[in-house]
């Protein structure tokens, strides 16, 4: 008896119950519910947060325009990274379900934009660190995007092997 209901409970746990119609996946607080907060409370505050920043533009004026043009950069970038909230939010409550190539895509868009928000503070530390150390103005008189554009491309480019990765992690076969 101890045999077979092992075997049922080795069966049971190969079953793929996500293409199950009716089945709602039971999450528990570690791998599904906490994820969710915590991801549902950064799109509820940083959606908003810097919409407002690229409307309002607080206190721009005190900036030089390449201090303006890198946070208005910085904005954007993290408000496309909150853009694919949502779709981890529900990959987290149910399996992912839009199939390999779209995981790929996503994370890459992810990578990428976070990565142009960690230049873009890079950058912007340097040139405050030119300004205030060094008394040099000269980053501030380079055009923004010429400095903006190669960084999102360098963000890109040196991105693309992720597109290669295999995400199995999110699949369960």
């Amino acid at each position: 008896i101890y045999y077979n209901n092992l075997l049922s409970a080795q069966h049971l746990n190969t079953l793929n119950f996500s293409s199950t119609p009716g089945y709602s996946p039971i999450t528990s607080w570690s791998t599904g519910m906490a994820p969710t907060v915590v991801l549902s409370i950064c799109f509820l505050m940083g959606f908003p947060g810097n919409i407002a920043v690229i409307i309002l533009k607080p206190n721009w004026e005190n900036m030089s325009s390449l201090s303006q043009s890198l946070m208005l950069s910085l904005a954007v970038s993290d408000l496309l990274c909150m853009l694919t909230i949502p779709v981890w939010i529900y990959s987290f409550l149910n399996s992912w379900m839009i199939g390999e190539t779209s995981c790929k895509l996503i994370t890459y868009f992810v990578y990428c934009t976070i990565h142009v928000s960690l230049l873009t503070v890079t950058l912007l530390s340097v040139q405050r660190y030119l300004q205030v150390v060094h008394l040099q103005r000269s980053l501030n008189q380079v055009e923004a995007w010429k400095l903006l554009v190669p960084l999102w491309l360098a963000a890109m480019i040196l991105l693309w092997c992720s597109l290669f990765v295999t995400m199995s992690f999110w699949f369960k076969l």
